[in-house]
Order: C-alpha cells, then structure tokens, then sequence
C-alpha cells in the first residue's frame, strides 16, 4: 500500500509469482513490453494474470505455458535471462537457441543487392521513397516499381544474417516484371 502511494512500481520477482515490472528486471527489458504482450488476447490467455488492485502478477508456471506453447513471445532474450523467469534451465536454453530475435523484427534485405536494413522505414529514407513503396513490394512478392528492386522480409532469420553495408560494385537494373 505504501508503495503505491509514493509512487514506485512494485517489481516482484521471487517465488512462484512476478509482476510486469519485475520480469522485465529478470529478462532486462522494460515492463511496458510486458504490459503490451498481455495485450494481445492469446498471450494473455496463457499468462492469465491475477489482478490485485492496479499490480498484474503471473505465475511462474504460466510463463514456462507461454514458454512451450508460444516461443516466439520469449524470443531474443538470453538462456540465462531466461532461466531466470522460467527456473527450468532445459526450456529456457531450448527456446534461446530456437528463437534468438525479438518478436519485433522487422529488418528487410534487398534481394538483388542483398544490403539489409533494420526496418522497412530505414530502408525507404534511405532509398529516398515511401515506406510504402518497400512495404508493398515484401507483401507482393514482386519488385518496386519505383525502384526496379525486390525486398524480403528476415522475420524469423538466424543470427548469421547481419547489417550490410550496400556492395561497392553497381548491378546492372533488372527490368520491371509485367
């Protein structure tokens, strides 16, 4: 009660119950991302947060659920973060090494020069055109008009695929599909 009212965020994280705040001390992230995951109706299913006055606490065991049936959601976080929220040191290593970018990835690689860019934005300021343009071009699979070019989401990709730096040789342009 007296933290509430001074304001401070309760960040339980020992025992079987955490709160928002304290598994994003755990796994090193902010509690918002957190808070935005039990937004998504699925995720929240699993978790099943009890309430108590404003402060959402979940149980261990509902992260080890989330951790086997949604891996993705505990993607890019360490094995030892992991082992941390989850206390099971084989489920947490399992889900490290299967999923080691965050749910959030959206980084994009041209397929004729094969640079990649963290986001389709960053892509797009730095081609001088819309973030539209790049995004239609990934979601039909076909090149830009704009810029004669076709673009691939990485969602998913291992870590070997990197940031690269755009080849210092130019290809000669690929003529538009029709």
């Amino acid at each position: 009660m007296k933290i509430q009212r001074s304001g401070q965020r309760c960040r339980a994280r020992v025992g079987d119950w955490t709160t928002t705040d304290g598994t994003g001390d755990l796994l090193g992230c902010p509690g918002t991302r957190i808070e935005a995951w039990l937004r998504r109706p699925g995720i929240a299913a699993i978790l099943a947060p009890e309430w108590i006055g404003a402060i959402r606490y979940i149980s261990r065991r509902s992260w080890r659920r989330l951790a086997r049936q949604m891996p993705r959601v505990l993607g890019g976080f360490g094995a030892d973060a992991l082992f941390l929220l989850l206390e099971d040191r084989d489920l947490a290593e399992a889900v490290a090494a299967a999923h080691p970018r965050p749910m959030g990835d959206w980084r994009v690689r041209c397929i004729e020069t094969g640079q990649i860019w963290a986001s389709c934005a960053v892509a797009a300021k730095e081609l001088h055109v819309s973030q539209a343009c790049i995004s239609l071009a990934i979601r039909q699979r076909r090149r830009s008009a704009a810029l004669g070019m076709t673009f691939e989401a990485l969602r998913g990709a291992g870590p070997s695929v990197r940031f690269q730096a755009a080849p210092n040789e130019k290809q000669p342009p690929l003529p538009p599909c029709g």
